[in-house]
């Protein structure tokens, strides 16, 4: 584990495994070394609760955390893919590759060579593996890009911790060209020949506009698989779910949807609640009810890895863990769920709390 700040008094209560022994690295207390009964399997996602009183060294109170943890699996073709790219950005951006794990399995992106393709179909240029590892896990987006702190000047909303960072990323052409993910032993995990053409025809200017993948389960080699990204959205979408995506029948977002994405607080009987309704195609679902706040501090546990039904619902009611009114606002519902399987996915959709 390696906390944000130096810690002094934490509980830590993993999902899968009994911890044997526990210990900070060294007298810093910002690296705590965990000792656990029974080995950690390659690919599976792990959960771990920090919970408290949970103290910095200066005795400040900090929240408690739901963490993933685990050891990465294999990268093969079809686990790894390119959802966008930014090839011809603004006089103040920086070229990005965004990815998305659609597998069930923990990837180490820094492990991912990123390679472009002339028009012979050559290797041209790529960029060498990242220093140690950065684990990328199931349904969790990814990005490549040369330099960090431009990227979160220009991108301030955009996940900084979704980045790898490539000092030596391959340039990207304005004119279209390819793009390939590869082991480093050279196998070929996704490749994407874009082009400009496939952005709209009516934008003004492209630079500085982002091509998305509109649907991740379909070729990325599609021209009518790519978009621009909205405006709405600055026309990027970095590290976040794409402006102009597309899903398909019969996936993970069908068994969850909002039947209303407001909270009132009026108490006048219309939007009291917000609502999840649950259709799932099989029993054995069983499923993590969490709100919060953008900034991902936890505001209210509603189900802690508890059986889901086939058809129901799920429900907040805009009250915290202490039963008070949160503030107005833009909140987070995630529900991460396991099937029979043990696969680990996560839904997660906005909500607003009004007057």
């Amino acid at each position: 584990l390696l906390p944000s700040k130096p810690l002094q008094d934490l509980i830590i209560i993993p999902d899968h495994h009994k911890i044997m022994d526990m210990a900070f690295f060294d007298d810093r207390c910002d690296q705590i070394i965990l000792k656990f009964d029974s080995p950690i399997a390659p690919g599976m996602t792990y959960h771990i609760d920090v919970g408290g009183p949970v103290l910095d060294c200066n005795g400040r109170n900090l929240e408690p955390s739901l963490l993933k943890y685990g050891l990465p699996g294999e990268l093969d073709s079809g686990k790894l893919i390119i959802t966008e790219i930014m090839f011809d950005p603004d006089d103040t951006g920086l070229e990005y590759i965004e990815v998305f794990n659609l597998s069930d399995q923990i990837l180490d992106l820094n492990q991912v060579l990123v390679a472009t393709v002339d028009d012979l179909d050559w290797v041209k240029d790529f960029s060498r593996e990242g220093d140690g590892s950065f684990l990328l896990f199931p349904q969790e987006y990814g990005l490549f890009c040369d330099d960090i702190i431009w990227f979160s000047k220009k991108y301030p909303e955009a996940p900084v911790e979704t980045v790898s960072v490539r000092a030596d990323l391959p340039a990207l052409n304005n004119s279209g060209g390819g793009i390939r993910l590869l082991t480093q032993s050279h196998e070929l995990i996704e490749e994407v020949v874009y082009d400009p053409d496939w952005h709209d025809d009516r934008l003004p200017d492209e630079s500085g506009v982002s091509l998305e993948r509109m649907n991740y389960h379909a070729s990325g080699r599609m021209a009518g698989n790519w978009y621009s990204a909205a405006a709405n959205v600055g026309h990027a979408t970095p590290g976040c779910e794409n402006s102009q995506m597309l899903y398909p029948a019969g996936d993970q977002y069908d068994k969850f949807k909002l039947s209303s994405d407001v909270v009132s607080q009026d108490s006048n009987g219309n939007d009291d609640l917000v609502i999840v309704q649950l259709k799932i195609d099989e029993p054995g679902y069983t499923g993590r009810f969490e709100v919060r706040h953008p900034s991902g501090i936890l505001i209210r546990l509603i189900q802690d890895w508890d059986v889901l039904p086939i058809s129901g619902q799920l429900y907040w009611d805009g009250l915290n863990e202490f039963q008070h009114p949160v503030p107005t606002g833009i909140y987070i519902l995630i529900i991460h769920y396991t099937n029979p399987g043990g696969i680990i996915k996560r839904w997660k959709k906005a909500c607003a709390v009004i007057d």
